[in-house]
């Protein structure tokens, strides 16, 4: 709980259960001497509603970051007297360690990040407006001025930046240069999906981070990064994608940002993205080589260039072969740009660009689509077969690979329910059926594991096109 409030403070703000073994209480009071000058009154102000939500922020920063059971904060505004509390701050934990940790953290940021202005009244006179961060006001246009002045921008393109959706997959060294250059230009929406902690070999190229992040979640500081760029957009925290959940959260986005490391996450965001209709940004680095992919609606996708999905460790990674920091960071940016310029209108789909940065060169390749993608195509790349159908026939073996809180609300009759969560490849029934039809939610999921059992022998598998909500079962 975070508030602003015109009131004398009191607490406590916190309920304590039996299980917080510590509670740490920080009271920032008016003193009467300030740097040897004679203080009378302190006078604060503040944007309330702006305040609030990045207050709101901070404590979930700190929920993440340290081992706390409950946080609030309580910041007064107006006038205060000597020996009146200006800020209250209650962190409760298991141990006193965390507490104390979390509550400095809150109160920092607090200062650092909220958008609160203070009034000195001395006794030979009072000091002009200071805010927390010891600088201007700062607005939306004041903050986007130098880019809503470009004639590809103005006014009408800002809009558009503030009230699109974006996604950000890996928060790396890819990631953390995308964020930045996203976050900065006001991306109303930003999403940021991660799982990983922040290592010392990370630093040298995830800009973000620093190192007395090392152990810290980086999705808790990136967000965190984000929001102190530019408080006036909202930053969204997702854990690491996988088969399951794709679908879920690439629906809430326009353009994602593929910022991965391996090629299983690459295919599973471009297969979604196209299942989706959603634009995929793909980037990928190798030593001082990098290049870039844009995959749109009834564009090429990553399968018109490799129909089957590469293994893990056939290319070098960063931590075999090594990368210099700016490497990623270069592509990161472009990544950034070209979501901005589809957000403008300026974007262009199916062109791959190739980048040799140790003797500055670059290609760009048109990519065709190709009939016989495995997606986006006619589906008869592998072995002649397509990969989804349209129509069932009695005979087959109809699974619903849809998790147990989705099949509650919309259930299917007449079909064996297997979530894709814990689906068994070598279930008995898989062999001995003549045609496997996998169903799910918008036929993504199904898609992407009918492609996976494929590569296991199973060729018989196929997805339904058009997902559980237009499905006929004979």
């Amino acid at each position: 709980m975070f508030r602003i409030v015109h009131s004398a403070i009191s607490g406590p703000l916190l309920d304590l259960g039996t299980s917080m073994g510590g509670l740490v209480i920080f009271e920032g009071r008016v003193r009467d001497v300030n740097e040897g000058n004679v203080v009378e009154a302190l006078e604060y102000e503040a944007l309330d509603d702006l305040a609030a939500r990045e207050g709101e922020h901070i404590l979930a920063d700190a929920l993440a970051r340290f081992s706390v059971s409950a946080a609030a904060c309580v910041h007064r505004v107006g006038l205060l007297q000597l020996g009146e509390i200006a800020i209250r701050v209650e962190v409760a934990a298991a141990h006193r360690r965390a507490a104390f940790d979390a509550c400095e953290f809150i109160v920092d940021e607090v200062k650092r990040r909220v958008p609160i202005w203070k009034k000195e009244h001395y006794a030979g006179g009072a000091t002009d407006w200071i805010n927390a961060q010891g600088t201007r006001v700062i607005t939306e246009e004041s903050l986007y001025a130098r880019q809503v002045c470009l004639p590809e921008v103005g006014e009408d393109g800002q809009r558009k930046i503030v009230s699109s959706r974006v996604l950000v997959v890996g928060a790396g060294g890819l990631g953390c240069s995308a964020i930045i250059y996203l976050a900065a230009a006001g991306v109303g929406h930003l999403g940021i999906a991660e799982g990983d902690v922040v290592e010392p070999s990370n630093l040298h190229r995830q800009p973000l981070y620093g190192t007395s992040d090392v152990g810290s979640p980086k999705l808790q500081i990136a967000a965190e990064r984000a929001r102190g760029l530019s408080p006036f957009i909202e930053v969204r925290q997702s854990g690491r994608i996988t088969a399951a959940n794709a679908e879920a959260v690439l629906s809430e986005y326009d353009i994602i940002l593929d910022c991965t490391d391996n090629f299983r996450s690459k295919f599973l965001l471009n297969d979604m993205c196209v299942r989706l209709g959603k634009h995929l940004i793909s980037a990928s680095v190798d030593r001082f080589d990098g290049q870039l992919l844009i995959v749109g609606p009834g564009g090429p996708c990553l399968r018109c260039l490799w129909p089957e999905t590469p293994e893990d460790g056939c290319a070098g990674s960063c931590e075999d072969d090594g990368v210099l920091g700016y490497v990623p960071g270069v592509f990161g940016t472009l990544q950034a740009g070209e979501a901005l310029k589809l957000i403008l209108g300026m974007g262009k789909i199916g062109v791959l660009t190739l980048m040799d940065l140790r003797e500055l060169t670059a290609t760009q390749l048109r990519v065709p689509r190709h009939e016989s993608c495995p997606l986006c195509g006619d589906g008869t790349a592998a072995g002649g077969m397509g990969l989804f159908v349209s129509d069932l026939q009695a005979s087959d073996l109809v699974i619903d690979i849809r998790e147990p809180y989705e099949t509650l609300a919309q259930p299917l009759k007449g079909v064996r329910v297997m979530p894709m969560s814990n689906f068994d490849p070598s279930d008995r029934e898989l062999g001995e059926a003549k045609r496997v039809i996998l169903v799910c939610a918008k036929g993504v999921r199904s898609a992407f594991l009918a492609q996976e059992l494929r590569k296991m022998g199973h060729g018989h598998v196929f997805s339904y096109d058009g997902g559980a909500g237009d499905i006929q079962i004979p």
